[in-house]
């Protein structure tokens, strides 16, 4: 009775869309498999940035005595030391993003050790919560997209493309893909 169930789902291959996946799949629900279920990684994913600002620091040990009075430096992202030893640490801007390791089907931890931190590119990550399995997949697709778009242009994906293209492709599937991020990274200008 099986086969013949599965024997009857033979679909030409020939149009453009080929649902006998789709038919196959219920064919097995009403021989009685269960479909394998879905495992949710949870949602403890953060993302914080920060700024330092001007610091000084001299040989005298007070920032006071006047030495700041025509220091050389070239620019603030330098950590400049002139004869007078003082040091300038200038303006960094940063973001850290961490994301915790396990993966949970209800209250069961399926994985311990599920990854939610995802590189894009050299210098863009993104952090996700939601179903295991589209993460991985929308994440794969971001970086080969951007990876195409930096080959094509010659210039360095910008962090708003990735954002523009991960919100494209997800409000296209209108909620049924369960993949829920932060992305972030280093702009090359």
């Amino acid at each position: 009775m099986a086969n013949m169930k599965m024997t009857q789902l033979e679909v030409s291959r020939g149009g453009a869309f080929d649902f006998s996946n789709c038919a196959r799949n219920m064919a097995l629900v009403e021989m009685g498999v269960k479909p394998p279920t879905l495992r949710s990684t949870g949602t403890t994913i953060v993302a914080a940035t920060y700024k330092v600002r001007l610091s000084l620091s001299c040989a005298s040990g007070t920032p006071e005595c006047g030495c700041f009075i025509g220091a050389n430096f070239k620019s603030f992202d330098e950590l400049m030391l002139d004869h007078s030893g003082i040091r300038l640490l200038g303006r960094y801007d940063g973001l850290v993003m961490g994301a915790d390791s396990r993966a949970t089907a209800g209250n069961i931890i399926a994985d311990k050790h599920c990854t939610k931190v995802h590189k894009l590119t050299e210098s863009m990550f993104a952090c996700g919560a939601g179903t295991a399995a589209d993460l991985d997949q929308v994440t794969k697709m971001l970086s080969a997209q951007l990876r195409l778009l930096e080959l094509n242009t010659g210039k360095k994906a910008r962090v708003i493309t990735a954002v523009r293209r991960a919100k494209q492709h997800l409000f296209q599937y209108m909620g049924y893909i369960g993949a829920y991020l932060l992305i972030g990274g280093v702009d090359p200008t």
